[in-house]
């Protein structure tokens, strides 16, 4: 259902308004009677005004809120430790990790002093990725790398909002 504040009218308005001129000059080439022609004008601005209200806000929040991703590179990795977030999506979805060995995963991502052990001996590294998205606020991203048996096991993206 629609929410029909005093807000959102505002918004209608203002999207109204231009496009029922732009309409209305756009048809006055098809159209050569005034009353049919602001009537259809009319009409057609009814119909629109709600798409093009929620097509400006999808556009503003998907701005807002994308996250740029690409795919894993060694080198990129790197050398560009601030954006090594853009990558994570392809290392989890491709499995890059898993099954590797930490000697692997030192070559592939280098080394990280973020390393801990639990009480069942399991290693558990985890690799700042840098910051980056989230809108309003900031990302701070990591990816972390569960082992068993020396083997990457889970790949997890985490996210800590500021």
């Amino acid at each position: 259902m629609l929410n029909v504040s005093f807000e959102n009218i505002g918004f209608y308005i203002i999207i109204a308004i231009p496009t029922f001129f732009i309409l209305r000059r756009l048809l006055k080439k098809i159209i050569k009677t005034d009353l049919f022609r602001n009537i259809t004008t009319l009409i057609l601005t009814l119909l629109l005004t709600p798409l093009l209200f929620f097509g400006v806000v999808y556009t503003f929040l998907f701005i807002l809120f994308h996250e740029p991703s690409r795919k894993f590179d060694k080198t990129s990795w790197q050398s560009e430790s601030g954006k090594r977030f853009q990558m994570a999506d392809d290392i989890i979805k491709r499995k890059i990790l898993i099954g590797k060995d930490t000697t692997q995963i030192k070559d592939l991502l280098g080394d990280t002093n973020q390393k801990f052990q639990d009480s069942s001996k399991q290693l558990h590294w985890t690799y700042e990725m840098g910051e980056g998205g989230g809108g309003l606020g900031f990302l701070f991203h990591s990816l972390e790398i569960n082992f068993k048996n020396n083997k990457a096991v889970t790949i997890q993206h985490s996210e800590i909002r500021d």
